[in-house]
C-alpha cells in the first residue's frame, strides 16, 4: 500500500486506487480509449474483464453478449464481424493483448474472469502478465479461481462478494485464494480486522462517493477500485 495519510485525525495507510474497468470518464468500460488513459493518472492500478472466445481468444469485455450471442460461443473473427469494419476505438471489443499494449508496466492489475474456462492461451497469458504486474485474478466463481492456482499456484487469486453471507474470508481460504473483492456496502470494521488476522487483502468495489471513499480509506482496505479515480485519488491527497 501507499504511505500513511491523516483521516479523522487518525493515521491509516493508504489504500490502492484501481480504476474500474479503465479509466472511463475518458472512454467506455474496458475500451482502449480507458485504458490509454491511465497513463495519464497517478493510479495504482486497474480492474477490467476478461473473457474467452470459443477458439480461445482472449477479450475484454464485461457483458456477457454481442449481437444476442455469448462471447464464448463466438470465435474473435465473428465478434469482428458482429461490430463491422467502421466500429471506432471508442467502442471495439479489444483483445487481451491490445489492452495490455496500453497498461503500463508495474501497476497493479485485478483481471476478473468472467469466463468459466481456464485454457491454454489464458494460463499462458496470466503468466506473462505475473511478470509485467502486480497480478491478481479474481472471479464470482471459485471453480476458475481453483484451476488456476492448479496450474499456477504462485498466482493471488481473489473470490469476489458482493451479498452478505456468514463468513466470506472463508469461502477464500477454501478455494485457496489470498484476497477478498466485496461490494464497499458489505465492508465493516470486523471484516477489514479478521481479514488483517487472516492476511487476507480486501480489494472494495465500486466506490464512488466521497463519503463511501473516505469511509473505506479510514478503514485501510488493502484497494479502492472505483469510477472516479481522480476523486478518489484527491481524497487520499494525492
Amino acid at each position: 500500500m501507499g504511505g500513511g495519510i491523516e483521516v479523522d485525525g487518525l493515521l491509516v495507510m493508504a489504500s490502492l486506487v484501481l480504476a474500474h474497468r479503465g479509466v472511463t470518464e475518458s472512454g467506455p468500460d474496458n475500451s482502449l480509449p480507458a485504458f490509454r488513459a491511465l497513463s495519464e493518472l497517478p493510479v495504482d492500478g486497474l480492474e477490467f474483464d476478461v473473457r474467452v472466445t470459443s477458439d480461445d481468444a482472449l477479450v475484454a469485455s464485461h457483458d456477457p453478449t454481442i449481437g444476442g450471442s455469448l462471447f464464448e460461443s463466438l470465435t474473435l473473427a465473428e465478434i469482428r464481424e458482429l461490430q463491422g469494419d467502421d466500429v471506432d476505438e471508442a467502442t471495439r471489443i479489444p483483445t487481451l493483448a491490445e489492452a495490455l499494449a496500453l497498461i503500463p508496466a508495474g501497476l497493479t492489475v485485478n483481471l476478473e474472469l468472467k469466463s468459466p474456462g481456464v485454457g491454454p492461451a489464458l494460463l499462458a497469458a496470466i503468466e506473462e502478465m505475473d511478470a509485467r504486474y502486480e497480478l491478481m485474478v479474481s472471479s464470482f466463481d471459485a471453480r476458475p479461481l481453483i484451476a488456476l492456482k492448479r496450474e499456477l499456484p504462485r498466482i493471488g487469486t481473489g473470490l469476489i462478494n458482493s451479498v452478505p453471507i456468514a463468513d466470506p474470508l472463508a469461502r477464500v481460504r477454501e478455494c485457496g485464494a489470498s484476497a477478498l473483492s466485496a461490494h464497499w456496502r458489505l465492508v465493516t470494521p470486523g471484516l477489514v480486522a479478521e481479514a488483517g488476522k487472516r492476511q487476507i487483502a480486501l480489494f472494495v468495489w465500486t466506490v464512488n462517493e466521497d463519503p463511501a471513499l473516505r469511509e473505506m480509506v479510514a478503514l485501510g482496505v488493502h484497494a479502492i477500485i472505483t469510477d472516479q479515480p481522480r476523486r478518489a485519488l484527491e481524497v487520499l491527497g494525492r
